[in-house]
């Protein structure tokens, strides 16, 4: 075929899958399965990392203070630990780092920040996965004799981006319609700006770093903030996650694994997401996410382990938290969809603000609507949003601006914050723009199918081409499979702690047979009858029990073989 010609010599399997993902000749694909940092961007070209670079040098010689403004989530965290890391250790400046507190300050800077950080002697902010909405306070504090940097990667407001990098250096990978890869997380953000500065700052360095040590806190960053694992992003990720299976990574990160019970040889994107990222993040969520900063920036070796110890228990109290939160926000969550709502608003005065996002995401996952959850307190509604594809949160926040006391984020995800006598407003305005915007088909949870194939062609050789496209996620997803007539024998079990997952076995009659896995899908054991044919959607993976190891499918989704869509 046409597909097969441009992407000789490769497999048509191989060649299926790539052209599925948007990759249409040789040299994308040659590209896609050789990740390779030489192909990055080279840092000068992102917009204004030059002049960024410039200031942050003259301070340095000047040794005028420098704090760096953070955020409190994964991303945040990550961005100032590698950029603080790389000032105070290589350049010996006179830095400090500065995250706000969730409650006190919220986020990005805020009056009271910037006055904590004035205390500190501040003489050079620079700002870490915020700061591009907020011109109208850096322009105030200029005044109060302070200087900023703001690096940042939200989407831009629509006036304001361009005032603000009149005033100062604003380094955003947006700003440039030209720029090579946008979408990278902060943390890939300063991970370029500190290129530059090693490179330009060569004569101010005590020893020369090795910057790509850094690239398993960038890995991080990537994947707990949701960015697309392609292009940059893939290799970024690919590095990060070899650095981490080499087992010389960041010894706040070995800490955290290892009171987390991975086990190094295994490691992979899903523990970034899923294990590591959660417990960065529960420091921002229930106490304070300095905590983060210092685990992923000291040398001793004790301190560490503590703080190891304490950010796992305080994921196991977040969990306790959300859980409670979700059971009574899903009580109005449902109420509303039942009225035929698009969008999802729920808020009360009692929840921990700091979880109300985790609560926005899984209550999406349910309904697949956009949600808003919001904590009512002191007259203030501060919230989180979680959209669907196609319904752009940001921007739909946007058009109710003038409700808000402040808002930010991307197009799945967003924070925002408002007085309590504009909330109805508010929640009629987001609900009613739902309504008119969101269609049919945005409301549809489809599979995206990447092959169709007989339980017959099922082998390890199929498990590890399917391996080669790693590492998955948001925008490269594991590829899904139909594994075509697989007749169910034996009876299906519920096994887990729980009693929530779903296990049983299917063969084609041939002698090929295969255990299926289905992760929460209890509810559907009544329906899966014996000895009845099947097209299961799934993933191909490797169960590994006991030092054994066999193939088998992580169910997605099941009909009848017979059965018309």
């Amino acid at each position: 075929s046409a597909v097969l010609r441009k992407f000789a010599p490769i497999s048509e399997l191989e060649a299926q899958l790539l052209s599925n993902r948007g990759i249409t000749n040789l040299q994308e694909a040659q590209e896609f399965f050789d990740p390779d940092l030489k192909r990055l961007a080279d840092p000068v070209t992102l917009p204004g990392a030059k002049e960024a670079v410039k200031v942050i040098l003259k301070a340095i010689k000047e040794k005028k203070r420098i704090v760096i403004y953070g955020d409190y989530d994964v991303d945040g965290v990550c961005s100032t630990s590698i950029l603080f890391d790389l000032l105070f250790r290589y350049f010996k400046a006179d830095i400090l780092p500065f995250v706000p507190d969730r409650f006190e300050e919220g986020y990005g800077l805020s009056k009271i920040g910037l006055d904590k950080v004035l205390e500190m002697g501040a003489e050079l902010i620079i700002t870490v996965d915020c700061g591009i909405r907020d011109a109208a306070l850096i322009s105030k504090y200029l005044k109060k004799g302070l200087n900023f940097i703001v690096t940042d990667h939200h989407t831009l407001p629509d006036d304001k981006a361009k005032k603000l990098t009149k005033l100062i250096p604003v380094v955003h990978p947006l700003l440039d319609k030209e720029y090579a890869f946008p979408q990278i997380c902060a943390t890939a953000v300063v991970f370029k700006l500190m290129q530059l500065l090693v490179k330009e700052g060569a004569d101010l360095l005590q020893t020369k770093p090795d910057l790509n040590g850094y690239l398993d806190l960038v890995a991080l960053a990537t994947v707990c903030d949701i960015m697309p694992l392609i292009g940059e992003n893939r290799i970024l990720v690919n590095e990060g996650l070899k650095l981490i299976n080499s087992e010389n990574y960041n010894e706040g990160l070995k800490q955290l694994s290892k009171v987390a019970s991975i086990s190094s040889n295994a490691f992979d994107t899903y523990h970034f997401g899923f294990v590591l990222g959660p417990r960065l993040n529960a420091a921002g969520r229930i106490e304070h996410a300095l905590d983060g900063v210092r685990l992923l920036t000291s040398k001793d070796g004790s301190k560490i382990k503590q703080i190891a110890m304490k950010l796992n228990e305080l994921n196991f109290k977040r969990q306790q938290i959300t859980k409670k939160i979700l059971e009574q926000a899903l009580i109005s969550a449902e109420e509303q969809v039942q009225k035929g709502n698009k969008l999802i608003f729920v808020y009360s005065n009692d929840w921990n603000e700091g979880v109300v996002g985790l609560v926005a995401s899984r209550i999406n996952d349910r309904y697949h609507l956009p949600v808003l959850v919001a904590n009512l307190s002191k007259g203030i509604v501060k919230g989180s949003a979680r959209s669907i594809n196609g319904f752009d949160i940001t921007q739909a926040i946007a058009l109710n601006a003038e409700l808000l006391l402040k808002f930010g984020g991307h197009n799945q995800a967003a924070g925002f914050s408002l007085k309590e006598e504009s909330v109805e407003n508010f929640k009629n305005g987001m609900q009613n723009l739902a309504l008119e915007m969101i269609t049919p088909e945005m409301l549809l949870k489809e599979l995206q199918i990447d092959l169709s194939i007989d339980l017959a062609e099922v082998n390890e050789d199929l498990y590890n081409l399917l391996q080669k496209f790693k590492p998955f996620g948001y925008g490269n997803p594991e590829p899904i499979l139909i594994f075509k007539r697989a007749r169910v024998f034996g009876t299906p079990t519920a096994i887990g702690q729980e009693r929530r997952h779903l296990r049983f076995n299917v063969t084609d009659g041939q002698g090929h047979e295969f255990q299926v896995i289905g992760f929460n899908m209890i509810d559907k054991i009544d329906t899966i009858r014996t000895n009845a044919e099947y097209d299961l959607a799934g993933n191909l993976s490797m169960n590994t029990w006991n030092g054994r190891s066999n193939l088998q499918i992580k169910l997605k989704d099941l009909k009848l073989t017979h059965e018309k869509d």
